[in-house]
């Protein structure tokens, strides 16, 4: 995202979350005129960082998640940089029975081979759903989103282009190594996770919709990353 807006999203959201303000008193705040901030303003509103409700008098200015979320990231990014450790995240959720998707996605040759480099095997054509079970699971969920992660880049098949996928080494019930990915265009919200691993999980570890499981995800340095 450009630098300028960054800036104005950071100043926005000093001001306090839903805050009322103007262009007027922005424009003195950041040093640009008004109508440069009315127009970045608009940018990040089309951009759903923001939402604005706007008055005669001025406008309340309310922070999305989308934008709550990019914020996190440039945290994030910064405890990175001046060397903060970032944790474990250790996630628990129910296991249950998705849209097929994913052993539609894990089957492309293009996905297959970029898991196999970089993880070191071959992952199952298919992905363990669970649906994150409290506010401090989902919170960890959108914590580690937040972060930079390894990459597996976008490629084209059969005229299709299929996205980029990030993902985080992890360890699903203290015994099998795997990763949970995020996938760009996914059905799935907040609450939910996808789990990959080169064994069928739901074999390997006896699993049955309503299990409960414990996944350790490592924030690994190793990799090239991306947000």
């Amino acid at each position: 995202m450009e630098a300028r807006l960054i800036f104005i999203l950071l100043t926005v959201a000093e001001l306090g979350n839903s805050a009322f303000t103007s262009t007027t008193a922005l424009s003195r705040k950041i040093g640009l005129s008004q109508q440069s901030v009315s127009r970045y303003l608009k940018m990040l509103e089309e951009k759903k960082l923001i939402s604005r409700h706007i008055t005669t008098k001025g406008q309340v200015i309310t922070i999305t998640k989308e934008g709550l979320n990019e914020l996190q990231g440039i945290y994030n990014r910064l405890k990175i940089i001046f060397g903060e450790a970032i944790p474990l995240f250790t996630i628990k959720g129910i296991v249950f029975t998705g849209l097929g998707e994913g052993s539609y996605y894990m089957s492309k040759k293009g996905y297959v081979e970029q898991f196999q480099k970089q993880l070191g095997f071959k992952p199952f054509p298919g992905t363990l759903n669970i649906k994150l079970i409290g506010e401090n699971d989902i919170k960890a969920k959108r914590e580690l989103q937040a972060l930079p992660g390894a990459l597996i880049k976008s490629f084209k098949e059969d005229d299709r282009t299929f996205g980029d996928v990030k993902y985080f080494p992890a360890v699903i019930n203290g015994k099998v190594e795997g990763a949970v990915i995020f996938i760009k265009r996914t059905h799935y919200g907040d609450d939910v996770l996808e789990v990959i691993s080169s064994f069928n999980l739901r074999e390997k570890l006896s699993l049955k919709d309503g299990d409960i499981i414990k996944l350790t995800v490592n924030f690994n340095t190793n990799h090239a990353y991306t947000l």
